[in-house]
């Protein structure tokens, strides 16, 4: 889940309504904004993760093929440099969030 989710107060209500096995959140602007606020509701549930920078998930595609995912929250060099890091070789797909009107 890409943060900004905006609104702390309803974050238990939004992840209680969810339907997931495990749940990584990438912190947004929000999120940083009142981390206190936030750490404290997410550690009432045990399967929510927190990741500020971005995390890496590789899964495979209905044929086999690897499929590589650098997940971060703003678009910037930094993370994208330190995903090629990763990655070395690999194709990689950036997903990020930071969409705000």
């Amino acid at each position: 889940m890409l943060g900004d989710i905006g609104d702390l107060d309803s974050l238990e209500e939004i992840l209680n309504n969810l339907n997931y096995k495990k749940l990584i959140i990438v912190t947004g602007n929000y999120e940083r904004k009142e981390l206190d606020k936030f750490h404290n509701i997410i550690s009432k549930f045990d399967d929510v993760f927190v990741e500020d920078k971005g995390f890496y998930l590789n899964n495979k595609n209905k044929e086999g093929k690897d499929i590589n995912f650098f997940i971060c929250h703003e678009p910037v060099t930094e993370f994208y440099d330190i995903a090629k890091k990763y990655y070395k070789d690999k194709e990689f797909i950036t997903l990020f969030g930071h969409i705000h009107r």
